[in-house]
């Protein structure tokens, strides 16, 4: 059992990508969660989705572009996370200042 997240999560987590972003979605891929990278910057997001798939096979990450400064593509964001994961369990924001 991870220690990180609960047996009785869906670990579905979509994410805000950036560079700890990444590195905290490779903790929770490999503590079995899926995971969504969500950035502006979409073809970062589809290299770090290749970093998962080759550590974590076993869970599914998806790369979408959100600019979090548009409402309407948060919005779209989590209705993508609920689209594929069933639910959103954890969501986190790591936007640069």
């Amino acid at each position: 059992m991870s220690c990180l997240l609960p047996q009785w999560s869906a670990q579905s987590i979509s994410w805000f990508f950036s560079g700890i972003g990444l590195e905290s979605c490779l903790l929770f891929a490999a503590e079995g969660a899926n995971v969504i990278l969500a950035d502006i910057n979409l073809a970062a997001a589809e290299r770090a989705v290749g970093i998962i798939a080759s550590q974590s096979p076993d869970v599914k990450a998806i790369a979408i572009r959100v600019d979090v400064g548009n409402e309407s593509e948060v919005k779209a964001l989590v209705e993508k996370t609920v689209e594929s994961f069933g639910r959103v369990d954890v969501m986190v924001s790591l936007r640069a200042c």
